[in-house]
């Protein structure tokens, strides 16, 4: 217990939730990967884009772990111009905005806090950038009315 104690005190919160994330990531990845073809109700194959982004996402998250702002920022830069490509944009849904507005911005703030050294803040920003990635993913599952 004192060994915990000792590690969370000394910055640890951060690397066991990167360590955490990473996995989940991984595990998500994994899953997509394993696409079993011709099956009813078998999840698709993520687009190249969102494997992109996917990618940028595991590498801020390793800059987190290894407290290199510069990778944070690298990465964080990375999703900026995904999220500005048009096959990104092609959805002229305002809800769909709204969260592609809410990525940019957390983004945004997880790259000021790499360039600030700030390991706590882009953590943080980190999480808010997942956060908005599953709402957005969730949003696009949901049948659209009519």
């Amino acid at each position: 217990m004192r060994m915990w104690t000792r590690f969370l005190r000394m910055g640890g919160s951060a690397t066991l939730l990167a360590l955490a994330l990473t996995l989940a990531l991984a595990d998500t990845r994994a899953v997509a990967a394993e696409e079993p073809e011709g099956q009813e109700g078998a999840t698709q194959k993520p687009p190249p884009l969102m494997v992109q982004k996917l990618d940028a996402m595991q590498g801020a998250l390793k800059g987190i772990a290894t407290r290199d702002f510069a990778m944070i920022r690298e990465n964080g830069d990375l999703m900026q111009r995904i999220s500005l490509i048009d096959q990104w944009l092609k959805y002229p849904d305002t809800e769909y905005g709204n969260l592609t507005q809410n990525f940019r911005r957390a983004v945004e703030n997880m790259i000021m806090s790499a360039d600030a050294e700030n390991l706590e803040g882009a953590t943080l920003y980190f999480q808010n950038v997942t956060t908005t990635c599953l709402e957005c993913h969730t949003f696009m599952r949901e049948p659209k009315k009519q």
